[in-house]
């Protein structure tokens, strides 16, 4: 297991598998986790990096940002606001399709300081 000499931490509701933040590491743009890759129905992937996976929830934990959805839940998996956080949605209403970008902050910019009016030259 890749957290085996990284030690838990008690866990803080609502997520159940918290790690001792300073042993994680940290960088500028989040936790230097392992990026996690979904994969949709039609085979596209999108990463998720340690900005979207791990959240500071007290002074010295980090937990997996991720909710256990129980034995009898409805759903495959459900994304939250959290890993959706500096992400972009494309909404393809006509072709029913939606798209994703991975983090924002990545690419040194994030959603609230993205510039929305720059229109890039052909």
């Amino acid at each position: 297991m890749a957290t085996k000499s990284i030690p838990r931490m008690k866990s803080v509701q609502p997520f159940s598998f918290c790690l001792k933040s300073s042993v994680v590491g940290s960088v500028e743009k989040g936790f230097r986790v392992t990026k996690i890759g979904l994969e949709t129905e039609s085979g596209k992937i999108w990463t998720i990096s340690g900005d979207n996976s791990m959240k500071r929830v007290r002074n010295g934990t980090a937990c997996l940002a991720f909710i256990d959805g129980g034995l009898k839940m409805k759903d495959a998996i459900v994304i939250g606001t959290y890993q959706m956080e500096n992400n972009f949605l494309f909404f393809d209403l006509r072709n029913q399709k939606l798209g994703f970008s991975s983090s924002l902050l990545a690419r040194g910019t994030s959603c609230s300081s993205f510039n929305f009016t720059y229109v890039p030259e052909y």
